[in-house]
Parts: C-alpha cells; structure tokens; sequence
C-alpha cells in the first residue's frame, strides 16, 4: 500500500515540474494530493494522515535551489497476523453463552 501511495504521489509531483515555487502551488500540490489519501484512508488502507507543505519547509535556500519540499505523514491500519480462539469444553449443565461471556 505504501508504494502504491509513493507511486500516486509522485505521478502528481511530475506535474509540478518547472512551476513557480510559491504558496499557490504548494497548496495546489496538496490540494491534488488530499484526495489520493482520503481514498487511501476511506478505503481502510491508512487511519489518518498530514501534508506539511509550508515555507517553514520550503525556505528561500530551498527555493533557490529550485527545490519544492513537502512531508507526509501516514499511519497505516494495522494487520490482523495472528487470530486467538479460546475453545472452552463445559458441563452439561452450563450455560454456554455465560462461559463465553467469561
């Protein structure tokens, strides 16, 4: 799933290239890119997400170099590895719903 997430966002990013480097763009990047990790995160894929795409990042140093920079940060849902199952032998007498309920 991470890679399919790298690979969709950067297939955005090549859209960016040779753009001015200002706020506007930085948001339309983050704006074209939200919807690939809602679709991530609506389909259970992820739990939540951040974009920091911000001139805290993007520093004049930064632009000057003809940079763009931009971090993500995903948490993805965690995987079932390994499933428990108590099984519980009672008396003929018992109430199996009470010893489930145990």
């Amino acid at each position: 799933m991470m890679l399919d997430l790298e690979k969709q966002v950067a297939n955005v990013a090549r859209t960016f290239v040779y753009e001015q480097n200002t706020p506007y763009t930085r948001q339309q990047f983050v704006d074209n890119i939200e919807p690939i990790l809602e679709n991530a995160k609506s389909g259970q894929g992820i739990s939540d997400y951040a974009i920091k795409c911000d001139d805290e990042l993007n520093t004049p140093q930064v632009i000057e170099n003809n940079e763009m920079r931009c971090k993500i940060a995903v948490r993805p849902v965690k995987t079932v590895d390994w499933i428990v199952i108590d099984f519980i032998c009672v008396n003929q007498s018992a109430n199996v719903s009470e010893e489930v309920l145990r």
